[in-house]
């Protein structure tokens, strides 16, 4: 199973056929190369015996590839729905209320009458989710979080950014408008970094949203980005 992220990361998820256990998944960073292998083995009595995890960290001359950054200066172009995630509405794991993770140290709320979607099976790691906003899914919320490998992987962000607080983390927010297959669009990102003792965190809540129907959809996105708390 694959699952491409709103950053354009993937995650590949391996199962064994016998016990439907997994047995390996790859986290690949943009398309540089860079990525984090983890080999699962288990116990008869269905525990977890142990997790190798391999690291492969390609070093690129300018901001992550596949990723929707700054580089030169020129921000990339507006994204669509179904180009920032391959989740779909009742596709895997679903959330609705509070959520809580303990690996991120991350916890949020989800907006009252919206379901968010995480695309993978329930005992697949913790990687994000997303909200769609309407049934047409033009309009919707990506939330993706991801353990950083290598300082170059840190999130970019423009100068004249908005600086923001998620809990513990530092957060920067950029708005783009553009057209897209004729429909003109209006993305809101969000990128944060989380430092912790062991590791650092890193990740995204991007809006994406037609123009015309903003003003409602970032009603929806400040809402869940003031619950969003990370590191506390």
């Amino acid at each position: 199973m694959v699952v491409t992220l709103g950053s354009g990361d993937s995650d590949t998820f391996t199962f064994d056929t016998n016990t439907g256990r997994m047995s390996q998944y790859k986290a690949a960073i943009g398309t540089g190369g860079s990525s984090l292998t983890g080999n699962l083995t288990w116990n008869g009595n269905g525990s977890l015996a142990q997790l190798g995890l391999i690291a492969l960290i390609v070093l690129i001359a300018c901001s992550v590839a596949g990723r929707s950054q700054p580089v030169g200066g020129h921000q990339a172009t507006v994204r669509e729905c179904a180009q920032a995630t391959n989740t779909r509405p009742r596709i895997g794991v679903q959330y609705r209320g509070y959520v809580k993770n303990e690996d991120y140290s991350f916890s949020a709320r989800i907006p009252s009458g919206l379901t968010a979607w995480g695309g993978v099976a329930n005992d697949a790691p913790f990687h994000g989710f997303t909200i769609f906003l309407d049934p047409s899914m033009k309009s919707c919320i990506v939330f993706e979080v991801h353990l950083r490998v290598d300082q170059s992987d840190a999130p970019e962000h423009q100068p004249a950014a908005k600086a923001l607080q998620l809990g513990g983390a530092r957060a920067w927010q950029t708005t783009e408008e553009g057209p897209a297959h004729g429909l003109a669009l209006t993305n809101v990102r969000t990128v944060f970094s989380l430092k912790r003792p062991s590791q650092t965190d890193d990740g995204e809540i991007l809006l994406i949203a037609p123009s015309s129907e903003l003003r409602e959809a970032k009603r929806k996105y400040e809402t869940f980005l003031h619950s969003v708390k990370l590191g506390q």
